[in-house]
């Protein structure tokens, strides 16, 4: 059978011609596969961490504007909320994202069946249960539309340039 993509020992002896002909790049092969796995773990645990970051300060952010009562009535338009509509939710997608680059460094053939996971929550998330249900109920606060227009739904980035801040 054909060796394994992450079997170091069974690729080093295909190429036993060049180690022949160079024994000293014997460890070569090995040690380069091994870091190019641990480069692929590092990116996923970095995209993971970001959006652990994203999903937990917009929760946080939320949960303290919900609790204030002089915010009774208003949009939560500051914070990583100036941003995104949804940053949490950014955030939760990105997780997946991560566990699925960091599931690249041992998915070897089936690479594209482990792409599910992540095209799945993500789909929810934009599609079906998550923002659409709370952009249902939320486009009844008079200053939504206005929000909505200025603001990215899920990717943070600039507010659209053109009006004074919403209502905050």
């Amino acid at each position: 059978p054909p060796a394994s993509p992450h079997d170091v020992n069974s690729m080093a002896d295909n190429n036993s011609s060049l180690t022949d002909k160079y024994p000293a790049l014997g460890w070569v092969a090995p040690f380069a596969i091994f870091m190019l796995l641990l480069a692929v773990i590092v990116v996923g645990i970095i995209i993971w961490l970001k959006g652990f970051i994203f999903e937990t300060i917009g929760d946080a952010q939320l949960d303290r504007f919900i609790k204030n009562p002089e915010h009774k009535g208003m949009l939560m338009t500051t914070g990583l909320w100036k941003f995104s509509r949804h940053p949490n939710y950014f955030g939760e997608a990105l997780m997946w994202w991560g566990f699925w680059v960091i599931s690249l460094s041992d998915a070897g053939d089936i690479w594209y069946i482990t792409i599910i996971s992540p095209l799945l929550i993500t789909f929810l998330l934009v599609k079906v249960s998550g923002i659409p249900l709370l952009e249902a109920r939320m486009s009844q606060h008079p200053d939504w539309t206005r929000y909505a227009q200025k603001t990215s739904k899920l990717i943070p980035w600039f507010p659209k340039k053109g009006e004074e801040p919403i209502g905050n």
